[in-house]
């Protein structure tokens, strides 16, 4: 959001900055500092000054030193700087100091260079994050079927997935950039299409024959280029169009090419008889924005995996295609016949490293294993789930149950508030800072005090033979944040121990600091075994109290089972949804990425369901963001919350002390 400042023609003067500064950092410990500030804020402009005093509180209500920083770099900032880039400097030291302490946010704000060297190249900039979805929807309708799309180093295709670049920013603008993305996932859809790899089982060693190959990799990339954006362009004339336009003049090199390429009937043969009279001449390669590399090994890999085990053998990670064996899938638990047994950790193949302490155990410590399915009742609901391969959703899928939360140690929350007490503290006269104020109307035609002011003027009015006015009092009108906040905790297994009470820590530390706010906000787990399995646990409800239950609740939260994500987010983001408030919140704090036991919800597909509940929860208006402990945290959460909208907090004794913070920055 970029900030509005009122344009005035007088700079303030040192004395009025001083005036401004002792408001902002009463009992400023370091005056000589102070002087120094405002004497290179009084060299700018009126709008270059109230920018910069508006960072400079903001950042004052966290670190005195951020602050002052903030002023004392201001000169040399607009030096290089537009009003949006200099906002986001600022949002970006606040942001380094949230996550990383007061001294990285220092460094920040005095590598300038490096910022302003980032931050123009972000604002020309697309990132594979923002386009991704539009981008498959877009290949789904030009295919007629699901063709996935993913983030790899380069553009390429495999046959089956398309691979984009993280980021391109091979264009002037980032709008241009979004386009290209689209460009280029055309064209490597093209390659499956148009017969790149129809005949090219041996093109790899048709290339390894050129003295030089990587000018010939050069050459065949570009030739193919130019064949298929001639087949795109028959068959679809826009998009034919808007590649021409984002590519601009062909260059020169491809001139005698051309003819031939674009010939309605041009084949991968055509291709290689122009490399060979190409290479021949000696041209050097032409530079296309637009090309796309041609890889037949990866093809071929793909296939020859297709003919063995069926696994696909390219992607950005891995480990996300390594396949469960067949015996434990789809409910068939090899034999076990729905009974708990005993299983010491890692002898069950198809167990995760979670699982090995997630499941439930005996007295003597081994592991229980439950089949799949197995449940006493009916679900109390039921919901669909993504699946990413297919394209569709899986039609109620996820049994979902509520389950009560036994409670807890009486005296565990009196212990935690004892522990933190004067942090409690700290976070209220935060929170008291935020908290709606009451705003007063003048000139109203009833209220509770006369406006003083509008009784002079219809004296005046009376006075000088006009029409007084009827609004002379002042009436008090109530600002409400109308925010309703919903807490999702995640209780699967690998939360057990010192992160389960870095988590039930963190949620006294809030419910005790929110009871100064009207925010409406509900704590519910989630864990479970399974897709007929999902469990809710209802810590603190919208319409409860928070009081000896509801502590109770907290002190009773244990780990459970697994994570499976997007059930959850669909229940509780209903839930939030229901709630009457113009804002909601759903936060999540969680240790690690989605899970389930035994099953295929692991890797790409549970990211993918729960992103898919992210967006539609999102589309429904309600805003989210992830607190994790998880240090692998930032791999994922982009994926599945974007930029911005996560917070990794690598060590769980920080998290209760974090969590208040991240609430007050989430809700200003």
């Amino acid at each position: 959001m970029v900030t509005s400042h009122t344009t005035a023609t007088r700079r303030l003067f040192a004395s009025e900055l001083d005036v401004r500064f002792e408001r902002t950092l009463p009992g400023n410990p370091n005056l000589a500092v102070q002087q120094r500030a405002v004497a290179v804020l009084e060299k700018l402009n009126r709008d270059q000054q109230n920018q910069i005093l508006h960072w400079v509180e903001v950042a004052a209500q966290s670190s005195y030193e951020v602050a002052m920083n903030l002023a004392l770099q201001a000169q040399f900032v607009f030096l290089q700087l537009d009003s949006n880039g200099v906002e986001a400097w600022a949002l970006g030291a606040l942001e380094v100091k949230d996550r990383e302490g007061v001294d990285a946010a220092l460094s920040f704000l005095h590598d300038l260079d490096s910022f302003v060297a980032t931050h123009k190249y972000a604002e020309a900039s697309a990132n594979f994050i923002e386009v991704e979805e539009r981008t498959r929807t877009f290949i789904q309708a030009l295919a007629g079927k699901y063709i996935d799309v993913k983030s790899y180093e380069y553009a390429v295709t495999d046959t089956e997935t398309l691979f984009l670049p993280d980021v391109l920013a091979t264009l002037p603008s980032a709008a241009d950039n979004r386009r290209l993305y689209r460009v280029m996932a055309s064209l490597l859809w093209a390659q499956t299409h148009y017969g790149t790899f129809t005949d090219a089982s041996n093109l790899d060693e048709i290339l390894a024959r050129y003295p030089d190959a990587d000018l010939a990799k050069e050459w065949l990339d570009a030739l193919e280029a130019a064949r298929l954006e001639g087949k795109l362009g028959a068959d679809f004339p826009g998009l034919g169009a808007e590649i021409a336009e984002l590519r601009g003049p062909w260059p020169a090199e491809l001139a005698p090419a051309l003819a031939r390429l674009q010939n309605p009937l041009s084949t991968l043969a055509d291709t290689l008889a122009l490399l060979d009279e190409l290479l021949a001449s000696g041209a050097k390669a032409p530079t296309m924005v637009h090309a796309v590399s041609v890889e037949p090994m990866v093809m071929r890999a793909v296939r020859a995996q297709k003919d063995g085990d069926g696994r696909p053998a390219f992607g950005a990670n891995q480990e996300e295609f390594e396949p469960y064996p067949a015996e434990y899938d789809d409910g068939d638990m090899g034999g076990l016949s729905g009974e708990e047994v005993d299983l010491e950790p890692g002898e069950h193949p198809a167990f995760s490293k979670e699982s090995q302490h997630a499941g439930r155990r005996d007295e003597a410590g081994n592991l229980l294993v439950r089949k799949k399915g197995v449940s006493d009742t009916p679900p109390e609901f039921t919901y669909d789930e993504w699946d990413f391969r297919r394209g569709s959703y899986k039609k109620d899928w996820c049994h979902l149950y509520e389950v009560p939360v036994t409670p807890g140690d009486p005296n565990y929350v009196d212990e935690v508030k004892r522990k933190y007490r004067n942090y409690i503290a700290q976070i209220r006269r935060q929170l008291e800072m935020i908290k709606g104020e009451d705003k007063m109307l003048a000139r109203q035609v009833d209220g509770e005090e006369l406006d003083v002011d509008a009784v002079v003027e219809s004296f005046i009015d009376r006075k000088n033979g006009g029409e007084p006015s009827d609004r002379l009092f002042r009436r008090r009108m109530h600002n409400d944040r109308s925010l309703a906040v919903m807490f999702m905790v995640d209780m699967s297994g690998s939360t057990k121990g010192w992160v389960n009470n870095a988590e039930r820590e963190s949620l006294i530390l809030l419910c005790e600091a929110l009871e100064l706010l009207d925010d409406r906000y509900a704590i519910y787990g989630f864990s479970g075994w399974g897709h007929t399995r999902c469990e809710i646990y209802p810590i603190k409800r919208f319409d409860e109290q928070y009081g000896n239950e509801v502590r109770a609740r907290i002190a009773g939260i244990e780990g459970k089972d697994f994570t499976r994500m997007g059930v959850a987010v669909r229940h509780l983001s209903k839930l939030l949804e229901a709630e009457p408030a113009r804002y909601h919140l759903l936060v999540t704090i969680s240790d690690g990425y989605p899970d389930d036991f035994g099953d295929e919800y692991r890797n790409d597909y549970g990211i993918e369901d729960t992103r898919r509940a992210l967006q539609e929860a999102h589309e429904r208006g309600v805003r989210s963001f992830c607190v994790t402990i998880d240090r692998q945290g930032a791999d994922y959460l982009p994926r599945l919350y974007g930029p911005a909208r996560y917070e990794v907090v690598p060590n769980a004794h920080k998290l209760p002390l974090r969590m208040a913070e991240i609430y007050r920055h989430l809700t200003t």
